[in-house]
Parts: structure tokens; C-alpha cells; sequence
């Protein structure tokens, strides 16, 4: 079952929050180990992220491959609509 919803050009929802995909550089496909998720890196990290060092990326895990693809593909379809 997907975890996103399409919530307007060039954003996605995540449970209550909506995410703006255009302030990352660089969102990827993830399999490490036995853990399967979406990466997301921001342009610029929060500026709490920048003080301690942080890079301010982060990930969404999913249970199957098929789950998170499916995912991936509904991301870059928004990306596509402007």
C-alpha cells in the first residue's frame, strides 16, 4: 500500500504533512540490507541540521520492494507535471 498521495504540483503528502519534492537535490531508491526504503536529501538542511554537522536527509521504509516502487514511481510522476 502506498504511503504518498499526490497533493498538488510538485507536492506529495505523507500522512498530515505535505512534502515540497523540488527542495531536495536528490531522492533515490534504497535497498540496504534487508531494509527497503526512499531517500530524500535536501538542497539545503535546516539550519539546526547545518549547526550540528547533519546532512538533513532522510528515509521512508516499506516492507516490500513492490510497496516502495510504487511509491517512486507516483514521486517522479508529480515531478513530471510542471
Amino acid at each position: 500500500m502506498a504511503k504518498f498521495t499526490k497533493a498538488g504540483l510538485g507536492f506529495i503528502k505523507l500522512d498530515d504533512e505535505l512534502i515540497n519534492l523540488k527542495a531536495y537535490r536528490e531522492i533515490t531508491k534504497l535497498d540496504e540490507f534487508d531494509d527497503i526504503m526512499i531517500g530524500f536529501t535536501p538542497f539545503m538542511p535546516s539550519k539546526e541540521d547545518w549547526e550540528s554537522g547533519v546532512e538533513g536527509s532522510w528515509v521512508v521504509s516499506y516492507e516490500t520492494a513492490d510497496e516502495r516502487d510504487e511509491d517512486f514511481q507516483l514521486i517522479e510522476e508529480v515531478l513530471k507535471q510542471e
